[in-house]
């Protein structure tokens, strides 16, 4: 038996879902390649000697429990008691893609669409009938067939017109979404992906104690002072007050590939990033650069300006990609149905009765997938290129909220105009957006 190795991508050997969950793929190739990966990453290996298949089981059981669960060494902050964090609800409206003013128009093989042409001859209750079509999208289908479906040489063909149709009908179908509500976050399911960091076994030590020591920072002011009043009473020398005072918990700690990071208005303590993509051992943390380039600033930013943010309080939090609940419903053309887009960070802002949420996502200029991101957005949360003011009921009778969408990048260069806006490479500049919104 010769060995398999998993390799999606050139010099990456892990599957394309946990490549994709370390954020070493980005999401447009990830949802261009995850249908076809998926059957190659399912492999049967066959072999005529027991030993050898036990050998490989074996193997296969010893990775895995190398890898240990960090999960119970973080925990959410104490500052989130008593604060309100909302996330948006969402439910179908009757609106389907059939009737978007937007160019929709589905790929086929030219030769299957001639297939289709010929089988939409049939009677309409007879079609109704075999694939349970909605009969208007079918209507529209029979009139505009030219309209909606383009041909394209490179598609691949399929030959079956009844698999073509099914998925022309359901393509059509596709129903549009509409913010329906807001609701408290729930802290058992919404944002969850802290509870379960894992890290190889080997590095475990290196990690576990520069995690407690940094989730201790938020008692450092009290320690400080009780070391001091212990000096000034006698109860120790200068000496021991020294060697104590050397060991007070620290803001940041640092293992030679990791950075863990106490930051008081983020949902769970504390956080942990990498210094580098390509490191494997540990899941669910921060590793893409520009996400890490955004925690550096706004931590050195509030270092300096604790104040940055001109509201009653303020939280923010990780989203992330594969075990968030947290997202935004959009319709994405690779996949040709309504997507979840999960922004790499959710904000909370309250100031009196006014409430804002931002979704904020450090990432590239140049792909078109964030601009079907931000149309998704607009249509949702956006009335006359502002955000709409929702309501929400609580102490204040009823409290204003809104919702706001920015893309983090230090150069816009390519970036339409018309999105622009959506754009933002300076905290300061953020920061007036949200006392815009929240005066």
């Amino acid at each position: 038996m010769n060995p398999l190795r998993i390799e999606p991508f050139k010099n990456l050997r892990r599957r394309l879902e946990i490549l994709y969950g370390n954020s070493q793929v980005d999401e447009e190739t990830y949802r261009q390649v995850r249908d076809w990966a998926t059957p190659v990453e399912s492999l049967f290996v066959f072999g005529t000697k027991a030993n050898n298949l036990e050998t490989i089981l074996q193997t296969l059981r010893t990775q895995r429990e190398e890898e240990e669960n960090l999960g119970d060494l973080f925990e959410i902050n104490p500052e989130v008691q008593g604060k309100l964090l909302l996330v948006p609800e969402y439910e179908e409206t009757e609106l389907m893609l059939i009737d978007s003013n937007r160019n929709h128009r589905h790929p086929l093989n030219p030769e299957d669409k001639e297939l289709v042409r010929e089988f939409l001859e049939i009677d309409d209750r007879v079609l109704v009938c075999m694939f349970d079509a909605n009969p208007r999208v079918l209507a529209k289908l029979k009139s505009d067939l030219d309209v909606l479906v383009r041909a394209e040489p490179d598609e691949r063909k399929i030959g079956i017109p009844e698999v073509v149709l099914k998925r022309l009908l359901g393509y059509f179908s596709t129903k549009f979404y509409q913010a329906s509500s807001f609701r408290e976050l729930n802290r058992e399911e919404d944002i969850i992906h802290f509870r379960h960091i894992r890290i190889s076994r080997s590095q475990l030590n290196s990690i576990r104690e520069k995690i407690e020591r940094v989730k201790a920072y938020r008692d450092r002011e009290r320690l400080r002072r009780e070391l001091f009043n212990k000096r000034d009473r006698g109860e120790i020398t200068d000496e021991e007050f020294d060697r104590e005072y050397s060991k007070l918990p620290k803001k940041e700690e640092t293992t030679r590939d990791l950075i863990i990071r106490y930051l008081a208005t983020h949902y769970y303590i504390p956080i942990v990033l990498t210094q580098q993509e390509t490191i494997d051992y540990i899941m669910h943390v921060i590793k893409t650069e520009s996400e890490r380039e955004f925690i550096d600033e706004l931590s050195e930013k509030l270092d300096n300006n604790p104040h940055l943010f001109d509201c009653d309080w303020w939280m923010f939090s990780k989203i992330d990609e594969t075990l968030d609940k947290v997202y935004i419903p959009y319709y994405s053309e690779n996949s040709s149905r309504i997507a979840k887009f999960k922004p790499d960070f959710i904000f909370w802002f309250r100031k009196g009765c006014k409430y804002l949420i931002l979704f904020l996502d450090p990432k590239g200029t140049e792909h078109a997938a964030n601009y079907r991101k931000i149309d998704g957005y607009s249509k949702l949360f956006e009335e006359n290129g502002e955000p709409k003011v929702f309501t929400y009921e609580d102490e204040c009778g009823k409290m204003e909220v809104r919702v706001m969408l920015r893309f983090w990048n230090k150069s816009l260069h390519g970036v339409p105009d018309a999105y622009l806006i959506y754009y933002v490479a300076d905290l300061d500049r953020l920061a007036e957006e949200v006392k815009r919104l929240l005066s």
